[in-house]
């Protein structure tokens, strides 16, 4: 039997292999903010993944940055971040509603601005590292108090979250016509892939992977969160 949530969270026809997930992808995790001289190392790995896979030369980053390494030092992956609360979102260029109304007509779901959250900037070493990215950033998300996430998946991601029997829903097509050409990106092919912008509730995710797969050993602290109104556990 198939369940299915308003989140498009849950198939649980059956448990994940643990064993699929190695623990030892990640030896520790950062949360980066602006003034963070280590800022610099993780937006060129961002640069250099959207570079291979899209030709795209990133010149700006979301505000918040969180990244994981290996026991070398080395990243394996990354993610951006910007929360409701800190004013319009990315992601909103797409939508001809504010993401929280969208969200709610999509889901049935009351949703409260300040703790929702936007990711993106995307980038991992490999498949496994976007899973295991996958694993900790909804831990962290979780423990930080945010209840939704937004965010924009190439085929290719949601696929990693369709592995993990995470199945967010989708709330329009991301355009590149949509895009007022602020932010000074070239997104090379990105578009080319017809990514889709996507929500889920976070609460559920979290439930899911902690019961299926496992609760990561790293979770770096979001210390932002508290510019987000209520963004507490």
């Amino acid at each position: 039997m198939t369940t299915t949530s308003p989140s498009g969270l849950l198939s649980r026809t059956r448990t994940l292999a643990r064993g699929a997930f190695r623990g030892d992808r990640f030896a520790d995790g950062l949360a980066v903010e602006r003034d963070d001289p280590r800022r610099g190392e993780i937006e060129r790995f961002i640069a250099q993944v959207y570079r291979v896979r899209h030709g795209a030369e990133l010149t700006a980053f979301l505000p918040h940055l969180l990244a994981w390494r290996n026991a070398a030092g080395e990243v394996q992956a990354a993610v951006g971040m910007r929360c409701g609360g800190e004013g319009r979102l990315f992601v909103e260029q797409y939508l001809d509603a504010p993401v929280e109304s969208a969200i709610a007509a999509a889901t049935g779901r009351p949703v409260d601005r300040d703790r929702l959250i936007e990711i993106g900037n995307f980038g991992a070493q490999s498949a496994g590292d976007t899973r295991e990215l996958i694993l900790h950033l909804t831990h962290a998300l979780h423990a930080a108090g945010f209840r939704w996430v937004v965010f924009t998946a190439t085929r290719q991601l949601r696929n990693a979250f369709e592995r993990m029997h995470l199945f967010p829903i989708a709330l329009a097509e991301a355009r590149a016509s949509r895009l007022d050409g602020a932010d000074g990106n070239d997104w090379g092919r990105y578009y080319d892939t017809r990514p889709t912008l996507v929500c889920g509730e976070i609460a559920l995710g979290h439930a899911w992977l902690r019961r299926h797969v496992r609760a990561p050993d790293i979770t770096p602290a979001l210390t932002f969160a508290g510019v987000c109104t209520g963004a507490t556990p």
